[in-house]
C-alpha cells in the first residue's frame, strides 16, 4: 500500500479490505505496447491537480495498490514526457467504493483498437486459496491458454483461448508455489508464482 499525498498513512491492503472504512484501492499500469512508456495520472473528482502520478510506466507494468478515499476519480494516461496539460492518449472515469480494489490500465485488442480498462478485483479469497485472473495483453499471440500446475490437464487451466485485450474471471487457486504456463500459437513460457492464502 502507499500513502495519499499530503496525508497520514492510509490503511494497508489485506485479505479483508472492507475493514478499512471509507477507503478503496487503485492500481494503475500499462498493458498497451503503444504508446510505451506512459505517464499515468489519478485525479479526484473536480480537482485539476493529480492525486497520484507515476512517470515512465513501461508496457507490462502493474503498479502496487494506492489507497484513496472512496469517491469519483479520473485516470488519464499520456505518452511519457508529455505535458500534464496535454490531451491524454487514454482517459476513463472511476467510482471507487469503500473496500473496493481496482486495476486501471490501457489494454489493446488490436494495434488500432483498445481502451483504458477498469478491472474490479474481488479481494475476499476463500480460506486457503488465492484469487487469480489473467489479462491477455500480447497482440502477437492470439488464443492463449494459461495453465496452473496446481492441477494436471484441463482442470488446471485458469483460462483457455484468451484473445488479446481480454480479462479472465478470477479463479480460486490453492495457496502455494505453482508453475504458471502461457501457451500461444507460436510461443510458450512458464514462471513459478507463489500464491499466498487469502490474497
Amino acid at each position: 500500500s502507499s500513502s495519499r499525498p499530503g496525508a497520514s498513512p492510509s490503511p494497508s491492503i489485506s485479505a479483508h479490505p472492507a475493514a478499512a472504512k471509507g477507503f478503496g484501492w487503485v492500481s494503475l499500469g500499462n498493458l498497451s505496447q503503444t504508446p510505451s512508456p506512459v505517464d499515468v495520472y489519478l485525479y479526484s473528482s473536480g480537482n485539476s491537480s493529480p492525486q497520484f502520478v507515476r512517470q515512465g510506466v513501461a508496457y507490462g507494468t502493474i503498479l502496487p495498490y494506492h489507497a484513496v478515499n472512496a469517491g469519483h476519480y479520473t485516470v488519464k494516461v499520456r505518452a511519457a514526457g508529455a505535458s500534464a496539460s496535454s490531451s491524454p492518449a487514454w482517459s476513463v472515469n472511476l467510482n471507487v467504493l469503500a473496500g473496493g480494489a481496482y486495476t486501471v490500465a490501457p489494454l489493446r485488442a488490436t494495434a488500432q483498437q483498445g481502451q483504458l480498462k477498469v478491472i474490479d478485483n474481488d479481494l475476499t479469497a476463500p480460506a486457503g486459496k488465492s484469487l487469480v485472473r489473467v489479462i491477455q495483453a500480447d497482440l502477437t499471440q492470439g488464443q492463449v491458454t494459461f495453465h496452473c500446475s496446481c492441477k494436471a490437464g484441463a482442470p488446471g487451466n485458469i483460462t483457455t483461448d484468451a484473445a488479446p485485450g481480454t480479462v479472465s474471471p478470477q479463479k480460486a487457486i490453492p495457496a502455494g508455489t505453482w508453475t504458471m504456463t502461457a501457451t500461444g500459437p507460436s510461443a510458450k513460457t512458464s514462471l513459478p508464482v507463489t500464491l499466498t492464502d487469502g490474497t
